[in-house]
């Protein structure tokens, strides 16, 4: 018996509709979710992970209160970005990609995904720094004016 599924590729630009037999790597089995849907799962994750980091503090402007999910967040974030580590999320992808069949990837989420519209020249450490500081920058001004919104309202 064949199963027919969407699963996204690993560049994470488009769907590809893949006829796969089952209990094959990659494909569907009476486990459940094959490693290739866990990793497009854990894609998914990481890619929402970094868009509330890098957006959140819009949200926090609109919805003061988001601001104690945000912040734990940011921090991670920065640190991950500052630090020039790697998120937990990346080598659990990889290895979900590999046990699918697939080829896995080397360095950071944001490099392999994102890496050549934010960094055209690659993911460098002044880039990570650079990318960090402007994440500091913007969520520092962003909060001051929700601080300062917060505070005129209780005055009035």
């Amino acid at each position: 018996m064949r199963v027919r599924y969407v699963s996204v590729m690993s560049a994470g630009l488009g769907r590809v509709l893949q006829t796969v037999p089952m209990g094959t790597r990659g494909g569907c089995d009476d486990a459940g979710m094959s490693a290739g849907s866990l990793a497009d799962a854990v894609l998914v994750t990481h890619a929402v992970f970094v868009a509330w980091v890098v957006f959140g503090v819009f949200a926090v402007w609109r919805w003061p209160r988001l601001a104690v999910v945000h912040l734990p967040a940011l921090a991670w974030g920065i640190w991950i970005e500052a630090s020039g580590r790697v998120c937990p999320l990346t080598p659990l992808e990889v290895s979900l990609r590999r046990q699918a069949g697939e080829s896995g990837y080397t360095g950071g989420f944001i490099d392999h995904y994102v890496g050549g519209v934010l960094y055209p020249d690659g993911l460098t450490r002044e880039a990570q720094w650079a990318g960090a500081g402007l994440l500091v920058l913007v969520n520092v001004v962003v909060y001051g004016l929700v601080l300062v919104r917060a505070t005129r309202r209780r005055g009035s």
